[in-house]
C-alpha cells in the first residue's frame, strides 16, 4: 500500500523480481543512499546479491511483485 516500507533485509542470494501491480518505490541501501524507481507491471528486474535494503511504495496506489532467489 502507498507509504508502506518492507523492512531492511539481505538476499543472500541472487534474485529477480516481476511486477505482479505497476507502482514507484523508493530502495534505501544501508550505505545511505537511495534510488526511486517505477515499475511496470509484468516488469523483470534483477536485484543484486548480498544486497542490504528496504523499499518503500512511494506512488499513489498498491504495488505487488514476486520474488524469484536463484540457487546455484
Amino acid at each position: 500500500e502507498p507509504g508502506q516500507s518492507s523492512p531492511w533485509h539481505h538476499h543472500t542470494m541472487h534474485y529477480l523480481f516481476i511486477g505482479n501491480e505497476p507502482g514507484t518505490l523508493r530502495a534505501d541501501y544501508d550505505d545511505g543512499t537511495s534510488k526511486e524507481q517505477e515499475y511496470e507491471l509484468g516488469q523483470v528486474v534483477m536485484g543484486q546479491k548480498d544486497s542490504v535494503h528496504r523499499v518503500t511504495n512511494v506512488g499513489s496506489a498498491r504495488y505487488s511483485n514476486a520474488i524469484v532467489e536463484m540457487k546455484h
